[in-house]
């Protein structure tokens, strides 16, 4: 059965509207990333805000297709994900150390491609290095937050079938109960003055 989220419960299954949107929206959300990735250097974008994009493409994948979907299709924990981008954007400094220079100065090198040159450099890579880290946290994030949302509530009863009423207990899970405050047992005068 489905586990209840606050009276609400979850369909068996997803939305097959939903299902086909995500597929189409996927790609452009990932495409549009890239995009901010690519730009970031030199006008607004960069690897935090096309981390952003592609977390909100994941998020969508999670929602028409659970978590189970998600972690298919990323076939890597969204931890890796943190220590991969954290790795690279640590190492991208470390050229302009073996140039001489100092930590995270950034270096560029010319591509030449058949209509010109093709600009490379360190900034880019620290920005990928942002892109996974980002990508990697929000996932971690979403991906807890469904296996809390989806994991048997502590109100069912214990056959998991959530068919108990909102507000009602059984002994494992009945809050202990208050006491009213009691007056001292022993009364003491004060001195009179």
């Amino acid at each position: 059965m489905n586990a209840p989220l606050d009276g609400l419960t979850r369909p068996a299954h997803p939305s097959v509207v939903l299902q086909t949107g995500t597929r189409l929206l996927m790609s452009v959300l990932l495409l549009a990333s890239l995009f901010m990735l690519w730009r970031g250097h030199n006008e607004p974008g960069g690897g935090f805000i096309g981390g952003l994009v592609a977390a909100a493409a994941l998020v969508l994948y999670t929602i028409a297709y659970r978590q189970a979907g998600t972690e298919r299709m990323l076939r890597v924990a969204p931890r890796v994900l943190i220590g991969s981008g954290l790795a690279v954007a640590l190492a991208s400094g470390l050229f302009a150390v073996m140039a001489g220079k100092t930590y995270l100065t950034g270096l560029w090198a010319g591509i030449e491609t058949g209509t010109g040159v093709l600009k490379l450099g360190t900034p880019l890579l620290f920005d990928v290095g942002v892109f996974l880290t980002v990508v990697g946290v929000v996932m971690t994030m979403v991906l807890a937050l469904e296996r809390i949302s989806t994991a048997p509530s502590p109100l069912m009863d214990g056959e998991g079938d959530g068919t108990r009423e909102p507000g009602t207990h059984d002994e494992r899970t009945r809050p202990p109960a208050r006491r009213a405050p009691t007056a001292p047992e022993t009364s003491e005068t004060l001195p009179a003055s």
